[in-house]
C-alpha cells in the first residue's frame, strides 16, 4: 500500500516556468524503483508533453494531497523537492533531471511516513527519458 501511494504522489503536476534548456514536446519517461539497494525488476513509464511552464516529468495535474517546492535550474539542471500529506501519513522528495539533447537522467530521493510521522520507507526513484516528438494536444 505503501508502495502504491508513493508511486501516485510522484506523477504530480508542476506548473512553473523555468530557464531550463530543452526542447518541448512528448516526453516518455522510465522510472525504476530501488529499495534497500534492490530494484524492482520491472519499470514503469510515463509519457507526456513537457514544456517551459511544466518541465518536471510527471502524468498528471490534478493531486492536491501533493505540492512541489523549492525549484531550481540551471541550463541543463532541474531540481525539486515534493510533499505529499494525507490522512495515512506523508511522502517527502528531493529530486532532480539533467537535460543533455533529447533525453534526460536523474534522481529522486523519497521518503515515507505513517500517520503519526514514523519513518515507514526509503527509496529511490531512477529516471530516464527521451523527446519522442511534438506535444499531441
Amino acid at each position: 500500500m505503501l508502495i502504491r501511494y508513493s508511486l501516485l504522489c510522484f506523477v504530480v503536476a508542476s506548473p512553473l516556468a523555468m530557464a531550463v534548456q530543452f526542447e518541448e514536446g512528448e516526453w516518455q519517461t522510465e522510472v525504476r524503483i530501488e529499495f534497500n539497494g534492490a530494484m524492482f525488476p520491472v519499470p514503469f513509464t510515463t509519457e507526456r508533453c513537457l514544456s517551459p511552464q511544466d518541465p518536471i516529468p510527471n502524468t498528471t495535474a490534478n493531486n492536491a494531497n501533493c505540492k512541489i517546492s523549492d525549484v531550481s535550474d540551471t541550463d541543463s539542471e532541474l531540481g525539486w523537492t515534493l510533499h505529499c500529506d494525507d490522512a495515512k501519513g506523508s511522502l517527502h522528495g528531493v529530486g532532480g533531471i539533467t537535460f543533455k539533447g533529447n533525453g534526460f537522467t536523474g534522481t529522486m530521493k523519497m521518503e515515507i511516513r505513517d500517520d503519526e510521522g514514523e519513518l515507514q520507507n526509503q527509496h529511490r526513484y531512477h529516471m530516464t527519458g527521451f523527446r519522442k516528438g511534438p506535444c499531441k494536444e
